[in-house]
């Protein structure tokens, strides 16, 4: 069951199985070419999660991915900047030569991350990697074991909302380069407390972002933003 969860599970965070789409499990189960059991246990799973949802109302209802929620994702971001925030904390708080080196690998992220979001075309797929690895720089320093896992269950799910209006938030990328920059000086600084700070400030203007992004969206009208 794991290993069809873990599909299913990457298949609609990324976007391949937009909100409203049915999951039906003899599909499923030949395109994973395996028996409907654990497809079947693997879309209560997600139930639980909150990634799937049925008509409550309806028993016969069947499972459909859920619709993307402003207040979910804002939920979502708010997890994740505490998690990350007491990461940042901590990476401002180790001596000097462990920080070095950290910011300098933070400033070459997010140098990278820089060039991508103003290159043209736009790729969205790079965006998101180049993001995801300066995060994941100052996690992998900074947070224990406990964060580091609570913060690997939740972020994914960010991915979803991310990947879906990323597209219609390119003009606005820049905000997010000059964040970065304010975490990274944050820590080179020692400030614990800035670091905390820049990180909350970064997934919350993140949040809005998404959010004002959402607010244009006419999901009856077509499921990429891109074309509102």
């Amino acid at each position: 069951m794991e290993k069809v969860y873990s599909r299913l599970y990457d298949m609609i965070v990324n976007g391949q199985l937009g909100q409203g789409v049915r999951l039906i499990e003899r599909d499923l189960a030949r395109q994973f070419s395996v028996s409907r059991t654990p497809v079947r246990e693997a879309i209560q799973r997600m139930e639980q999660d909150g990634l799937v949802e049925r008509n409550k109302a309806d028993r016969y209802a069947r499972p459909v991915v859920a619709a993307l929620d402003e207040k979910e994702m804002a939920e979502l971001h708010e997890i994740v900047a505490s998690l990350e925030a007491l990461a940042a904390r901590c990476c401002a708080a180790l001596p000097l030569d462990k920080r070095k080196p950290l910011v300098k690998k933070m400033k070459t992220l997010n140098l990278a991350y820089s060039k991508v979001c103003f290159s043209e075309p736009f790729d969205i797929d790079r965006a998101v990697e180049c993001d995801h690895a300066f995060h994941f720089a100052y996690i992998t320093e900074g947070a224990g074991k406990r964060v580091a896992s609570m913060r690997r269950a939740v972020k994914p799910q960010t991915q979803r909302y991310i990947r879906t209006f990323l597209p219609v938030m390119i003009q606005r990328l820049e905000e997010s380069v000059k964040e970065h920059d304010d975490i990274i000086s944050a820590i080179e600084d020692g400030d614990e407390t800035a670091a905390e700070k820049a990180v909350r400030k970064n997934w919350g203007n993140a949040a809005k972002r998404l959010g004002k992004a959402m607010a244009l969206w006419n999901p009856s009208v077509s499921r990429t933003p891109g074309t509102v």
